[in-house]
């Protein structure tokens, strides 16, 4: 079975974990109800976690985030000082 990355820019900087938490639900119930289960959306993942990482830009929190994050596994979260949260994750299809 194939797999994808996907990375998304999640919330600002003064968004709190829990609503970090509740928009990964929330995009994870959309691809549930789009999609199906093997459909390449946030729905194949496990679950979320918020890590404690701080990167520069964009491009060094995605490159950490397709380096660490796991088919299957949780979608991780990091920070992108002066700019957001990110989420990536390597979802089923």
């Amino acid at each position: 079975m194939g797999a994808n990355f996907g990375f998304t820019r999640l919330g600002d900087l003064d968004t709190p974990p829990l609503e970090l938490k509740d928009k990964f639900w929330e995009l994870y119930n959309y691809d549930e109800i789009d999609g199906g289960e093997y459909s390449g959306g946030w729905n194949t993942l496990a679950g979320v976690e918020i890590v404690d990482k701080q990167f520069e830009t964009t491009e060094e929190a995605r490159e950490w985030l397709e380096n660490n994050c796991k088919k299957w596994s949780d979608a991780l979260v990091v920070e992108v000082i002066d700019d957001g949260f990110y989420m990536g994750g390597i979802r089923a299809e």
